[in-house]
């Protein structure tokens, strides 16, 4: 029998770790934010954390591709390994391939981003940050389509177990802050002061309050007249 070479256990075992790390980064960020973990979570997270894992992440990434270089069976060239739908259909099926590479570049673009937060606007920072939900999504395809773990039953469950948590947590924490929104937008249209923060708007909301009270002075005297 052909032996199993060592770049083979090399590439999966970065993989996998990067994979591990990826999900580590993206559940204590969401975690954080929600009210019953995020006093858990708090006390040993910090950006900085947040950002030392993400560069983990990467590194393994990058040597997960790295090593797929040394494949003595697929052979595949640079531009194989690092550009997405390049390998030919004969060595290995280009798609999920084409997936790592780019969630491989979506991470790097996360990191640097994430650098350089303090010099690049807040807006352009949440908008690239965004980025994270297509990355992931494209890890999970390229895991399950052409991982080799992933056709053993025990690891596939505990991969689709691990991102269904992934995913729950994702979505309360958006329905969370759906309903926040909401929730000051009532608050916000049932008291006129908040409609008009700025200085020179305070006139207009105090000549509002002025004619309410003109209002509910005149209503009381109709009622209160017999």
């Amino acid at each position: 029998s052909v032996p199993t070479p060592w770049v083979w256990y090399v590439t999966r075992a970065s993989g996998l770790v990067a994979f591990a790390f990826a999900w580590v980064v993206i559940f204590l960020g969401i975690a954080v934010r929600l009210p019953g973990l995020r006093n858990i979570i708090r006390p040993a997270y910090s950006l900085s954390v947040h950002y030392t894992l993400a560069v983990q992440t990467l590194f393994f990434a990058l040597f997960h591709g790295i090593s797929f270089l040394f494949d003595p069976f697929i052979l595949p060239t640079l531009s194989d390994a690092f550009i997405p739908f390049h390998i030919s259909a004969s060595k290995i099926d280009p798609l999920p391939l084409a997936l790592g590479i780019l969630a491989l570049y979506g991470f790097i673009i996360l990191v640097v981003t994430s650098w350089i937060k303090p010099m690049i606007p807040q807006r352009l920072w949440r908008i690239t940050h965004f980025l994270n939900i297509f990355v992931y999504a494209a890890v999970i395809a390229h895991a399950l389509l052409l991982g080799t773990d992933m056709q053993v039953p025990l690891y596939r469950n505990i991969f689709i177990g691990a991102n269904i948590l992934l995913m729950s947590l994702l979505l309360i924490n958006f329905a969370t802050k759906l309903a926040g929104t909401i929730r000051r937008a009532i608050v916000v249209d049932s008291n006129p002061y908040r409609k008009f923060p700025h200085t020179e708007t305070r006139k207009q909301s105090k000549k509002f309050k002025e004619r309410i009270n003109t209002i509910d002075t005149l209503l009381f005297i109709v009622v209160a007249t017999p």
